[in-house]
C-alpha cells in the first residue's frame, strides 16, 4: 500500500489534460455573425451548459440508481428500455454489473470512479 498517499486521480486528470475551449474567442465570432453582444452569446451558453449538465447529472443518477437498486422514475422508461436492451445483447457474457466503484493500483499510486464495471464470465473486466 502506497504510505505516502500521493495518489493520483485519473478521473479528475482525464478533465484536466483536455485543451480549453476559448469561449470568448468563440463569443466573439459567434455574437458578430447573429448581431448580438459577446456578453449575450457567453448568458446563452451558460444556460444552455447548466441545463445539459442538469440533464446529465439527472440521468446518470437514474440510471445508477436502477441499476444499484432496480428504483424505476416514471416516465423514464425509456431510459430503463434503451438500458435492458444493451444489456440483453450481453448478457451472457457477464457474470456481475457494478455501479459507481472507486479502482485503485497500488503500483502507479492511481485511482478513480468507474461509472459501469462488467465482470467477464472469463475473469476480464472492463470499465465504462
Amino acid at each position: 500500500m502506497n504510505k505516502d498517499n500521493n495518489w493520483k486521480n485519473r478521473t479528475k486528470d482525464s478533465y484536466n489534460n483536455k485543451k480549453k475551449f476559448d469561449k470568448h474567442f468563440h463569443a466573439s465570432r459567434v455574437a458578430e455573425r447573429e448581431g448580438v453582444s459577446k456578453e449575450m452569446v457567453l448568458e446563452m451558453w451558460e444556460k444552455e451548459k447548466n441545463k445539459a449538465c442538469d440533464r446529465g447529472t439527472n440521468i446518470h443518477k437514474l440510471l445508477e440508481d436502477y441499476i444499484s437498486y432496480g428504483d424505476m422514475e416514471d416516465n423514464y422508461s425509456w431510459l430503463y428500455k434503451t438500458y435492458n436492451n444493451a444489456v440483453d445483447r450481453h448478457i451472457d457474457r457477464y457474470d456481475k454489473i457494478h455501479c459507481e466503484s472507486l479502482l485503485y493500483n497500488e503500483d502507479y499510486n492511481v485511482a478513480g470512479m468507474a461509472d459501469l464495471i462488467f465482470e467477464h464470465k472469463k475473469g476480464r473486466v472492463y470499465c465504462r
